[in-house]
């Protein structure tokens, strides 16, 4: 030990000679085995007429990406890139409000969220005029579905920007006229004698003056139809009733007709003119832009452009509305027009 601290430096001088010599003798060794291993790299290297698949995954992922760029879409309801969302002047705050919301009511009947739901502009003033999709519907029309007063205000809305989406075509169609044509009969005789052959009115021969067919009178029983009109005798009901001009009795006795179109009663007294009308309805029918009057007889059918088929009937009509069937067999009130 002793020597190594007087000749430290000798001692680390051979370490590293060792170590040289270890290093020069490892060299020396793979050096002889240099040529073995290098001849082995210079063989050919096996022929394959197998060409292995290639990875197209990220070539794919390439192409789609140039097909679809990416976009900047905005939060909803934050307007666009470069302008700004739309404000409104509240009417009753007098400052300025995003539109929407579940009271938001810019253009009546047709609540903001729906208007803004369906990409129509709210801040135009003939919104509820237009008909983006050209169906013959306005977007007044589509957000009511055609109710008239849609229940707890709650439409059946259509969308407004498919044609094929729209609201039935009957709710275009608008009661304009009641047209009532009255028809002039009279009751002028019968013969036979009521009080002793009460049991024989079926052989009994009335005398009826039809006025609206040249005065021409005809004699008819019981289960007949009067020529030329509309109308059956149905019954015949002996009545006499005290004149209170003269004091003697008076002969008031009732025919009875029936309408065989509309199955309605018409009473005549004898020796009293009666009318009995025929009710027409005038509508507007307003599909497309402009209004086309239709003149509908009680009961009778009639069709509506486009489906142009005659299957709606004109069931009843009064003077402020008019009642038809559908065509699904459903009965729906048309609305008076408002002028």
């Amino acid at each position: 030990m002793d020597w190594i601290k007087k000749n430290y430096h000798q001692l680390v001088l051979g370490l590293a000679a060792l170590a040289l010599l270890s290093s020069a003798a490892v060299i020396a060794l793979k050096s002889k085995t240099f040529g073995e291993r290098f001849a082995a790299a210079r063989v050919a290297p096996p022929r394959s007429n197998v060409i292995p698949p290639l990875e197209m995954g990220a070539v794919s992922a390439a192409a789609k990406a140039i097909e679809e760029p990416p976009r900047w879409l905005p939060a909803e309801g934050a307007g666009s890139l470069f302008v700004s969302a739309p404000y409104l002047l509240d009417p009753n705050t007098k400052q300025p409000r995003r539109p929407g919301g579940a009271n938001s009511v810019t253009h009546p009947p047709v609540p903001d969220d729906w208007i803004l739901k369906n990409n129509l502009n709210l801040l135009s003033l003939t919104v509820l005029d237009e008909d983006p999709d050209k169906d013959g519907f306005s977007n007044r029309d589509e957000y009511l579905g055609g109710a008239v007063n849609p229940p707890e205000g709650k439409p059946s809305s259509t969308d407004p920007n498919d044609a094929k989406s729209h609201p039935p075509y009957y709710t275009k169609l608008f009661f304009q006229q009641f047209i009532s044509v009255p028809f002039r009969l009279r009751f002028d005789a019968y013969d036979g004698d009521p009080k002793k052959d009460k049991d024989k009115l079926d052989l009994f021969t009335f005398q009826i003056n039809t006025r609206d067919l040249g005065g021409k009178t005809q004699f008819v029983k019981l289960g007949e139809v009067v020529v030329g009109t509309k109308f059956k005798v149905q019954k015949f009901e002996y009545k006499m009733r005290q004149n209170p001009a003269t004091g003697a009795d008076q002969d008031v006795s009732e025919l009875t007709l029936l309408n065989t179109e509309t199955g309605d009663p018409i009473q005549l007294v004898l020796n009293e003119e009666k009318s009995s009308p025929d009710s027409y309805a005038v509508f507007s029918y307003r599909w497309p832009s402009p209004a086309i009057p239709i003149k509908v007889k009680k009961l009778q059918k009639f069709g509506l452009k486009p489906e142009n088929t005659a299957g709606y009937t004109l069931l009843d009509v009064k003077a402020t509305e008019a009642l038809i069937e559908l065509p699904s067999g459903g009965t729906y009130v048309v609305p008076l027009l408002q002028r």
